[in-house]
């Protein structure tokens, strides 16, 4: 994301311009077919997310003994450090 992926409002808020809203979604959709192994298969976290809201389902209305959200695991790849979102994070509203 880039500072030209933003529009800043009256009061200070930030929101995506239609860029930056087509890199969110493009990555989001780029996460979703992602692939891992689940269960010796090999499938994408698309349809891994269709088959836990499924397990859930079947766990909220007693089908299903068990609800697992452990595995698969999802890794993130972070490019920043623990300082740089300390530093973030510390910023005063007013000077954002």
């Amino acid at each position: 994301m880039e500072n030209k992926d933003f529009i800043r409002t009256e009061n200070y808020n930030l929101r995506l311009k239609p860029t930056g809203a087509r890199k969110v979604a493009n990555g989001f959709s780029n996460m979703l077919n992602k692939k891992v192994i689940y269960e010796g298969k090999q499938t994408t976290w698309g349809s891994i997310i269709l088959l836990k809201a499924r397990e859930l389902a079947h766990y909220l209305t007693s089908k299903k003994k068990e609800l697992d959200f452990i595995e698969p695991e999802y890794e993130i790849e972070m490019s920043d450090s623990y300082e740089i979102r300390q530093k973030i994070l510390n910023i005063f509203y007013v000077d954002w």
